[in-house]
């Protein structure tokens, strides 16, 4: 017995230790989300601020008049009554000039409500628009800051789902709740002032029905957004299944294939899941609202009745009762919207907090100023190399080493996914080896800023771009720092050998090219000419990355590449990236990759006598060519 107590009361000990704990924990959260609230909130404010002070005070102040108005006219209106009264008492018609200057009193308050309701509305608008420009030029901005790494990272793509919906509303929204709800607040008190000066009740009656209300309104903001932000995921798929039914690429083959159904189906699915919890959200708020509707509605009647019968002892006037009457309806709709302020205010900051999350959000690969201006002759070394994709495990290059010379050519050849694209990617510092070293010159490419690394790179990438813009634009991009001049792009024009193609478009250089905004689409190998072309406008850069720079061409095109190739790579670093072994022994040196690993190097010459696994792939290719 003695023993059994001894342990029931240890677990009793136990339990009520752990029930303080989750208590404490509890209180820590509570501490924590309001510490974190306010901090984004003064980051709106000072972010604001910044941006328009003088707008921001303006509607401030105005804000704060315009609310301050309705008891004054409510005061005026029970003046008024009374004053009536007593005439209609007294039956002194001669004492209506003691009426006429509360008239006229409420006529310029009224006017001047309109006016400053005017005034405060034109402000916001100005505010709203000086913060779009802002926040979508910074969202940008940033955006633009971050590793490709990062923006391929599936956690950083559900945040920048979630920054990429209307950014500047929700920070314009939070704004003019957080004025209205402190607007309201001082309507509110000065409401207050007055009922209690009529019925001192008001104060019991009101307190244990408001601040039930803020909270369940402030539980369902933070409901909704939570229900918001799981769905970012679920939002890019509903994105995908639409992109592949109607994207000018991807929809030939969804039809061909009959897929329609089938992505439609699972594209209602997800839009059917969140009408349901839409649904339930809207329910539960309704319910919650009408049942705060109904008990201020009961208590401002029992506050009635009340004054009514003080009205019968003389102790209150019928001017008490109509100010009652106009300030406890006004009073419900300020304290309606004191709940709608808090509660939408702290669901905006829920959304804001993405935002500020995503500014801070700062880009991994960093360079150093210790190589800033120095111009790079183009020798790369690789030293145990190793590299994993950001959000996989599987590492793609493994304990990579060789060196590449200033001015040679050199060429990685492998089967696909060897890790040939992934390279010339780590030597343009798109990424960051993720043990080991790159030398650029010398200097550890971890030292170079990425931008100025890659201003000094003349590149074609496998997957280039093909800009929604004019054919100038399209090859001026290039080298869009130097802004290149029409005699600029005239002789990339004429050195790559594709200015019979321009001159066969409608408006040459003008032709606005791309199917989304212009009427004039290129095939696949003039997209490729236009890409290399844009490559050699940076006649400066001392790299030249050539990533699959025939693929799309045929073999007319591509034997007069060939015969331009040696002129267009004089006196540069190059490195090709090719299938085609006619592109391949242009090549100074062949590095093979197989499986993220360097299995060979030499000439074509030495490879071949090797018997290696480059001749296995030559000679597969030279099948090929006799079938």
């Amino acid at each position: 017995m003695d023993t059994y107590s001894k342990d029931n009361r240890a677990v009793i000990h136990l339990c009520a230790r752990k029930d303080l704990i989750m208590q404490q924990e509890k209180t820590s959260d509570f501490n924590n989300k309001v510490r974190e609230f306010g901090s984004q909130a003064r980051w709106v404010i000072r972010t604001s601020w910044q941006t328009n002070p003088a707008l921001l005070l303006g509607i401030l102040l105005t804000s704060m008049l315009t609310n301050l108005l309705p008891a004054g006219l409510a005061w005026i209106g029970k003046k008024i009554v009374d004053a009536v009264a007593t005439l209609l008492t007294a039956g002194a018609e001669s004492g209506i000039q003691t009426v006429i200057p509360w008239l006229i009193l409420g006529l310029a308050i009224t006017v001047a409500s309109e006016l400053l309701n005017s005034l405060t509305d034109f402000l916001k608008q100005r505010m709203d628009e000086n913060l779009l420009l802002r926040l979508s030029i910074d969202i940008l901005e940033h955006a633009t800051a971050l590793d490709i790494g990062q923006l391929e990272d599936l956690e950083l793509q559900d945040v920048f789902e979630r920054v990429q919906k209307n950014p500047a509303g929700h920070f314009s929204t939070f704004l003019s709740r957080l004025i209205n709800l402190f607007a309201s607040i001082i309507q509110m008190v000065s409401l207050v002032v007055i009922l209690y000066a009529v019925e001192p009740l008001i104060l019991v009656v009101l307190l244990p029905i408001l601040l039930p209300y803020v909270y369940s309104k402030w539980r369902h903001s933070q409901e909704a957004y939570n229900k918001e932000y799981s769905r970012a995921t679920k939002r890019r798929w509903a994105g995908y299944f639409t992109s592949t039914l109607t994207g000018r690429s991807s929809a030939p083959e969804a039809k061909i294939l009959g897929l329609a159904p089938t992505l439609i189906q699972q594209y209602k699915g997800l839009l059917i899941e969140f009408i349901t919890e839409d649904r339930m959200l809207f329910m539960r708020r309704t319910l919650m609202e009408l049942l705060y509707a109904m008990v201020l509605g009961i208590a401002s009647y029992v506050l009635m009745a009340r004054i009514v019968g003080q009205i019968f002892t003389s102790a209150l006037t019928i001017g008490d009762l109509t100010l009652f009457i106009a300030v406890s309806t006004r009073l419900r709709s300020s304290l309606n919207t004191v709940a709608e302020s808090a509660s939408g205010a702290v669901a905006e900051l829920l959304y804001i907090a993405d935002l500020n999350l995503f500014f801070r959000i700062e880009p991994r690969i960093q360079g150093h100023d210790s190589a800033a201006g120095k111009k790079i002759v183009g020798k790369i070394e690789f030293n145990d190399v190793c590299f994993t994709y950001p959000g996989s495990d599987e590492e793609v290059i493994h304990a990579v080493s060789f060196t590449i010379e200033a001015g040679e050519t050199v060429a990685f050849v492998g089967e696909n996914g060897a890790g040939k694209s992934t390279l010339v990617k780590l030597i343009a510092r798109l990424y960051d080896p993720t043990s080991g070293s790159i030398k650029i010159d010398g200097i550890d490419s971890s030292q170079i800023a990425p931008e100025e690394l890659q201003q000094q790179l003349a590149f074609v990438l496998q997957s280039f771009n093909r800009y929604e813009a004019t054919v100038f634009d399209n090859i001026a991009y290039g080298n869009i720092k130097k802004g290149l001049t029409t005699q600029d792009v005239d002789r990339v024009v004429d050195s790559t050998g594709i200015r019979s193609l321009i001159e066969a478009l409608p408006q040459g250089y003008e032709t606005m090219l791309g199917r989304r905004f212009g009427v004039y689409d290129l095939s696949g190998g003039m997209w490729q000419k236009i890409a290399l072309a844009r490559a050699f406008t940076r006649e400066e850069a001392a790299l030249l990355i050539l990533d699959e720079p025939t693929a799309a061409l045929d073999a007319r095109a591509e034997y007069r590449l060939f015969q331009q190739f040696a002129e267009l790579a004089k006196g540069r670093t190059t490195i090709l990236i090719s299938h085609r072994f006619s592109t391949v022994q242009l090549a100074d040196r062949i590095i093979v990759l197989v499986d993220g690993r360097v299995a060979e190097k030499g000439t074509h010459t030495e490879l071949i006598a090797l018997d290696g696994h480059y001749a296995e792939l030559y000679g597969l290719h030279l099948q090929q060519m006799k079938g």
